[in-house]
C-alpha cells in the first residue's frame, strides 16, 4: 500500500469515529428532552387533577355552607319566637343539602362569682319557651366554693311572685364549702335564685334537677346553637353564640 492509500484509509477511519460520536451525543440529548417533556407532562397532570378535585369540592361545599346558614336561621327563629323544638333537621329546597341544629342552652353546673356588696339573680326557665310556666324544675342545689369565712345568702321565689319567696328557701345562709338544696313546687314552675354576698367576694355553682330528680341544668349565660350542613360527603359547621344580657 502506498503512502496515499494509507493516508486515505486513516481519513476514512477518523471520519467513521467522529460520526459515531456525534450519533451518541444526539441520542443522549433526545433522551434528556424526552425525560424533560415526560416530567413536565406529569407535573401538569398533577396540577390539573388537583384543580379538578378542588373545583368539585367547592361545588359540594357551597350547598353545605348554605344549608348550615339556613339551619341557623331556622334555629334562631324558633328560639327568638319561643316556639320550642329548637333542635331540628331539614333540607334546603334548591340544592337538597340537609342541616341539623343542636342547641346548647343549659349549663350544668352553672358556675358563678359575686363581688362583695352585690346580688346575683339566676333565672330557672325553659330557654326555648320563656313564657311556658311548666319548666319542669323540681329541685335546686347551691354550693359555696369560697374558702375561709365567706358565706352567702340564698333566696328562691317563683318567677311570677317575687314578693313571696319559697318558705324553705328564704334567706338561707350557705357557709363556705357547703351546699344547700331546695325543693321547688310552685304552680308557675319558673324561678329566680337570688344569691347575696355577706361582706366578701364569693364563688360557687348552681345545679338544677327536674321533677324526676334528673339533672336538668340552668339556662346558660351564653347559649349557643351548633348547626351542621351536609351535602353528599361534605359537611360544614357553624356555631351561633348568644349572650344573655
Amino acid at each position: 500500500m502506498n503512502h496515499c492509500n494509507i493516508e486515505n484509509s486513516m481519513k476514512i477511519k477518523n471520519y467513521k469515529i467522529d460520526n459515531c460520536s456525534q450519533e451518541g451525543v444526539t441520542l443522549i440529548i433526545a433522551l434528556i428532552m424526552l425525560a424533560a417533556v415526560t416530567f413536565i407532562s406529569f407535573s401538569l397532570s398533577a396540577v390539573i387533577l388537583r384543580e379538578i378535585t378542588a373545583a368539585r369540592l367547592v361545588l359540594k361545599t357551597e350547598p353545605a355552607i348554605s344549608a348550615a346558614n339556613a339551619g341557623g336561621e331556622v334555629g334562631l327563629y324558633k328560639l327568638m319566637r319561643n316556639l320550642g323544638q329548637t333542635g331540628s333537621t331539614g333540607q334546603t329546597p334548591q340544592s337538597g343539602a340537609s342541616y341539623q341544629v343542636v342547641p346548647d342552652l343549659y349549663d350544668d353546673p352553672y358556675v358563678f362569682s359575686v363581688v362583695a356588696g352585690a346580688v346575683l339573680k339566676v333565672g330557672l326557665y325553659n330557654p326555648e319557651n320563656m313564657s311556658a310556666k311548666d319548666a319542669d324544675y323540681g329541685r335546686v342545689a347551691v354550693t359555696n366554693n369560697a374558702s375561709g369565712s365567706s358565706p352567702f345568702k340564698v333566696t328562691i321565689y317563683s318567677w311570677s311572685d317575687s314578693d313571696d319567696p319559697i318558705a324553705s328557701c328564704n334567706g338561707v345562709n350557705v357557709a363556705a364549702g357547703s351546699s344547700f338544696n331546695c325543693s321547688l313546687n310552685k304552680p308557675d314552675d319558673r324561678y329566680i335564685v337570688e344569691i347575696e354576698t355577706l361582706g366578701q367576694d364569693v364563688a360557687g355553682n348552681l345545679r338544677a334537677f327536674d321533677d324526676a330528680g334528673n339533672p336538668k341544668g340552668v339556662p346558660a349565660n351564653a347559649p349557643s346553637l351548633e348547626v351542621t350542613g351536609r351535602n353528599l360527603d361534605v359537611q360544614r359547621k357553624i356555631e351561633i353564640n348568644l349572650q344573655n344580657q
